[in-house]
């Protein structure tokens, strides 16, 4: 156990989790891979559907019209295509505004109030593509929509007591690969996510933000705290905290596939049985990498060490693109860099750009 106080030669995950916490160099997490699908529904199921809402306040949508209906897809309701899990990266809400003629234009957005999760595109429209056409007589709805091969998973703990020693930190288990998480915190019926940091001695400098740590505790365990400065942030009495996890196969999630998607909106509610939706995929799934190994969160704790953020060595240049490599390459895609001239006059290296389709 003597190696484990030592970055250079720890070997179990805590020891090196425990050492990228010390010296704040943030853990790696899994990306997961991306597929873009289209989701098919009879316009007719969508306006009979009994779940849907009427409308009476949105900054979104022009309420001037006749009535305006919703309904909201859950992200955390999978998308199964073949053997693996998919979810949207946000709730979908589709509306159906009424017309001066007593038909419906449909539209949908994805809700951007919510956090995303890492490895997902912040490019992301808020507007979905939506199209109508007619087949055998059915007018259907057609959505387009990007789907992330990630299971979602939340873990809802309830806070009962004011004690500091109980209530400072909370800890989840995980399958597979972590591609991200959020806390969610609710107090009084009203909900927020929190600002999450990985540095345990950061104080936000807005004294009301309310906030929390996150830290590995191995491959497989996430653990949520919070700082126990006075008058700094912690969950209320009888309030309620919800991890949400999302968990990746990485590599794993990228494959062809021809076949119909499976999706339901909810198991437990029979509100939803009587609308039928089609979802078949426009592209490929692609993009999906593992995380780091720990012997690769190793290496980057010492080449963060080692360069302190400056390049000065051929050896912090060649770190300094190992990581990028390590963590950047998409699809066998790499940067690789030689060198014309190093004296005491001048540096000089040429960089290639290998890219893979």
């Amino acid at each position: 156990l003597y190696d484990e106080f030592f970055i250079n030669t720890a070997s179990f995950p805590e020891s090196i989790y425990r050492f990228a916490k010390a010296y704040n160099v943030p853990i790696s997490l899994a990306q997961p891979a991306h597929m873009r699908a289209v989701l098919a529904v009879r316009k007719k199921d969508l306006l009979n559907s009994t779940i849907k809402e009427e409308v009476i306040s949105d900054q979104n949508i022009d309420l001037r019209t006749l009535k305006t209906y919703r309904i909201s897809m859950d992200k955390t309701y999978p998308f199964t295509v073949g053997k693996f899990t998919f979810s949207a990266p946000y709730d979908i809400i589709i509306n159906m505004k009424q017309m001066k003629n007593g038909d419906y234009t449909i539209s949908a957005r994805y809700n951007l109030s919510e956090p995303l999760y890492g490895g997902i595109s912040t490019n992301l429209p808020e507007s979905l593509k939506v199209y109508q056409d007619v087949a055998q007589g059915e007018t259907y709805i057609y959505i387009a929509l990007d789907l992330y091969q990630v299971a979602i998973g939340v873990n809802d703990f309830q806070v009962l007591t004011n004690s500091l020693s109980e209530n400072l930190f909370y800890t989840v288990d995980f399958p597979d690969q972590l591609a991200g998480f959020n806390v969610k915190y609710t107090e009084n019926g009203v909900s927020e996510y929190l600002k999450l940091y990985f540095n345990n001695t950061y104080q936000p400098a807005d004294a009301t933000e309310k906030f929390a740590y996150y830290t590995f505790i191995d491959e497989n365990k996430l653990q949520i705290s919070f700082s126990p400065t006075l008058g700094a942030f912690k969950p209320a009495y009888n309030s309620t905290l919800s991890i949400e996890t999302f968990t990746s196969l990485g590599v794993e999630g990228n494959f062809t596939y021809s076949g119909t998607i499976s999706y339901n909106f909810s198991n437990n509610s029979t509100d939803y049985s009587a609308l039928v939706v089609n979802v078949t995929p426009l592209t490929s799934s692609a993009g999906g990498k593992n995380r780091l190994t720990i012997e690769g969160e190793k290496q980057k704790i010492i080449n963060a060490l080692t360069t302190r953020d400056s390049l000065i060595m051929e050896t912090d240049l060649k770190n300094f693109f190992s990581e990028i490599n390590a963590t950047n390459s998409l699809n066998g895609s790499q940067v690789e860099f030689i060198k014309r001239r190093d004296d005491i006059l001048k540096r000089v290296y040429n960089g290639f750009l290998l890219m893979r389709d």
